[in-house]
């Protein structure tokens, strides 16, 4: 209640965080003018832009989609560069328990004083000339220039659009499945997964952004965390772009939440969290499966060769995410030819790109 809470007397912040409370799905609150651009490209003036964002940031997903919006709506350049980096810190090359070595830092400062210098003193320092997207790949810690978001083409080759099917015995592949399964994921709400690094921007000592071991706690050895995982790979794989999860499920209530969770798992050590997302899904059966797609944050990344990819799924994520306020329930993932649960993303065909010695 308002004037009851610990902001009460910074009356500003108490009301957005009441806000916050009161709407918490994506109604006409969030899409008023100032509150981010998508509804309103087309009465945005045409100028340069110049997008910067991080794999582990929490407003990346909505950085590549204003950009691709506005390079539709506008003529005037709109620049996108992403790093390795969690809110605000691309002056260090460390995202949560990963480093991703010197490249990765930047003098931002000095980048937004030439951009300035081109667009509003018409300055010829050659920012523009540039390439209009550039991407920092994590797991080959290096930049990849582009022209287009999502990107077209990677090293001059083309991207396919890849499935990756989620099969019997929690395997993660890229045939087709023949068979039939089902697995239950159980949510608690008195307890709940923890957040454990992911896309975050605010929490300080309560949520640790970025890249965090999977396979520790207090994420290991969780029962109402399906994982499904991929053979080790036999050459380089890299995955860029947009990507997106379908699953079949099942509940005993009519919502709940669906958290999804891409991971490089190594041999005998860490499991890195590479991308995430979660949906809040209604009209959900104990009885007939329904279709949920969840769109995960975006991603530049290689997985080495011996590693496998692995895709976890629950029903929480939290505090990064708020509770399903139905409460505890029972879900089933159904696994079926039929109608297949599976991972959507972009893969550059045949490319090894370089990467660092394993540390």
């Amino acid at each position: 209640m308002k004037g009851s809470t610990a902001l009460r007397f910074m009356p500003t912040y108490e009301q957005w965080l009441l806000d916050i409370q009161n709407h918490t799905r994506f109604d006409d609150y969030w899409r008023q003018r100032g509150y981010g651009p998508l509804p309103h490209v087309e009465q945005h003036a045409d100028v340069p832009i110049l997008w910067i964002g991080g794999w582990y940031d929490t407003y990346t997903r909505g950085t590549t989609e204003n950009v691709a919006a506005f390079r539709r709506a506008k003529r005037s350049p709109q620049h996108l560069l992403i790093g390795p980096w969690l809110h605000c810190s691309d002056g260090s090359p460390v995202a949560g328990q990963l480093d991703f070595g010197p490249e990765a830092v930047i003098d931002s400062v000095d980048l937004h004083l030439r951009w300035f210098d081109r667009w509003l003193r018409d300055v010829d320092n050659g920012i523009d000339l540039q390439p209009a997207t550039r991407l920092f790949i994590t797991g080959a810690n290096r930049w990849q220039d582009s022209n287009a978001w999502p990107p077209e083409h990677c090293d001059g080759r083309p991207l396919e659009t890849v499935t990756w099917h989620l099969g019997p015995d929690l395997t993660l592949s890229r045939e087709p499945i023949a068979r039939e399964a089902a697995y239950p994921f159980p949510f608690d709400a008195d307890n709940p997964v923890p957040t454990h690094g992911g896309q975050l921007s605010a929490g300080g000592d309560l949520l640790l952004p970025g890249a965090m071991d999977q396979n520790r706690p207090p994420i290991a050895g969780r029962s109402d965390i399906l994982r499904f995982r991929s053979e080790p790979l036999a050459d380089d794989l890299a995955i860029l772009g947009p990507l997106t999860v379908t699953l079949q499920v099942r509940a005993s209530l009519p919502t709940a939440d669906l958290s999804v969770k891409l991971i490089e798992e190594l041999p005998g050590g860490p499991a890195w969290n590479l991308t995430d997302s979660i949906c809040r899904a209604e009209g959900l059966s104990p009885d007939t499966p329904t279709e949920i797609t969840v769109t995960c944050f975006p991603i530049g990344h290689v997985f080495r060769a011996g590693h496998r990819v692995r895709l976890d799924i629950a029903a929480s994520n939290f505090p990064r995410f708020d509770l399903n306020p139905a409460g505890s329930c029972n879900l089933w993932l159904d696994i079926s030819p039929r109608r297949p649960c599976r991972l959507t993303c972009g893969e550059p065909p045949g490319i090894t790109l370089s990467h660092p010695e394993e540390g």
